[in-house]
């Protein structure tokens, strides 16, 4: 799950990359611990995070056990692969540093408040080494600081329990369906979620994170130039076929059979008056993102789709940190379906908007369906609580993609 939250301004960390505090603080305070190990995970550059092993442990001081189920669980929600955790939770602060160095682990998370009593009224830490096993170097904590001075939301796996006191190996199969993550994940690479526009995938191929990129309306290309490209995409689907030695559909359904099937479409409704689309979209914003819709179901025949989160997505790009708001408002429901209404190509004469719509589905058995047929409910969903004919005399939309 993805939660929201609000920062704090005293979580800098201090020498060594740790959080000192009242154990008070991390036990009451709402989120006040996840938003520290959110901001320690976050600080760690995501393509040294997808799949990685980090080592867990403590000195065992009150809240210890409880603080360590929360790493586990974000842990897993971030991308990390492994972890190493002592039994009980227990682990010197020598031996977590000697263990990431003995398996070239990518950090470790220690929980700790040093010679400080602890207790409930007494002291907690939660302190980060790097992945040279020592503490974290001046230049990482202020990038914890710094993230932890504007984070919105954190990411957890709530239902995943693991047993403190048994020895061995205990795995887990966790199945992210918003589709990119499930494959990437399989594959051991990063992936970035941005805005509409190609200029975005510039930076990261420029900065070397990424040489795979993609659009939603078909459009593909690679590192080896800064645009779209019909034939490249042509010649990959043929070199996929040659290796495959497989036809498009059997790949597709292989694809499908592992990672499920989303079911997609786009509604665009083109030349609308762009004072009218700007009063939608801002109706639309105050409804999705005040905080008793989350939680709101609708049901649409023998579908009912419950909210889990709703934005007004914004993108932060790892390379020069630049913000770019108001990329589009979402609906992402339990089931992992989801809506975006976004406001494109608006000029002083006209504007288009558009709407999409994405459902999962999992069980093979679900496979063969007709799109329009799965998405029928989200569909009307979003025209209900956006009120798109109502509000332009449209009947429908100019384009279905």
């Amino acid at each position: 799950l993805t939660v929201s939250t609000a920062p704090y301004e005293d979580q800098r960390p201090a020498g060594g990359g740790g959080l000192r505090r009242p154990t008070g603080l991390f036990e009451g305070q709402r989120n006040y611990l996840p938003n520290f190990i959110q901001s320690v995970l976050s600080s760690i550059d995501l393509r040294d995070r997808q799949g990685c092993t980090m080592v867990v442990g403590g000195d065992g001081r009150y809240f210890s056990r409880t603080a360590i189920e929360v790493v586990v669980q974000m842990a897993a929600a971030n991308g990390i692969g492994r972890l190493i955790i002592g039994q009980n939770g227990i682990l010197s602060t020598p031996a977590v540093s000697c263990i990431i160095r003995k398996i070239k682990a990518a950090g470790g998370i220690i929980l700790t408040a040093s010679h400080c009593p602890g207790g409930p009224g007494g002291e907690f830490g939660v302190k980060f080494n790097v992945a040279n096993g020592g503490p974290a170097p001046d230049v990482v904590s202020d990038k914890i600081y710094q993230i932890s001075k504007t984070i919105e939301e954190y990411a957890i796996c709530p239902d995943l329990r693991i047993d403190l006191s048994r020895l061995g190996r205990q795995e887990f199969d966790l199945e992210n369906k918003f589709k990119p993550f499930r494959v990437a994940k399989s594959m051991k690479v990063p992936v970035y979620e941005t805005p509409a526009g190609w200029r975005f995938f510039s930076n990261l191929m420029d900065s070397g994170r990424c040489n795979l990129c993609g659009e939603e309306s078909f459009g593909t290309g690679s590192d080896h130039l800064r645009e779209k490209d019909g034939l490249w995409a042509v010649l990959v689907w043929l070199s996929i076929i040659a290796a495959r030695k497989q036809s498009v559909e059997e790949i597709v359904r292989d694809h499908w059979a592992k990672f499920g099937r989303h079911y997609y479409c786009r509604f665009d409704y083109e030349g609308l008056d762009p004072k009218t689309t700007y009063y939608i979209m801002r109706d639309l914003e105050a409804l999705v993102t005040d905080k008793s819709f989350i939680g709101q179901q609708f049901a649409v025949g023998s579908h009912v789709y419950s909210v889990a989160k709703t934005d007004s997505f914004e993108y932060v790009d790892p390379v020069d940190g630049t913000v770019t708001k108001k990329q589009g408002l979402r609906i992402i429901f339990t089931d992992a379906s989801r809506l975006i209404f976004r406001l494109s190509s608006s000029s002083g004469v006209r504007a288009t908007l558009r709407l999409y719509a994405e459902s999962y589905e999992r069980d093979p058995r679900g496979h063969d369906q007709e799109p329009q047929a799965v998405l029928s409910p989200l569909i009307a969903i979003a025209l209900k609580i956006s009120q798109i004919h109502e509000r332009t005399g449209r009947r429908g939309p100019t384009v279905i993609t």
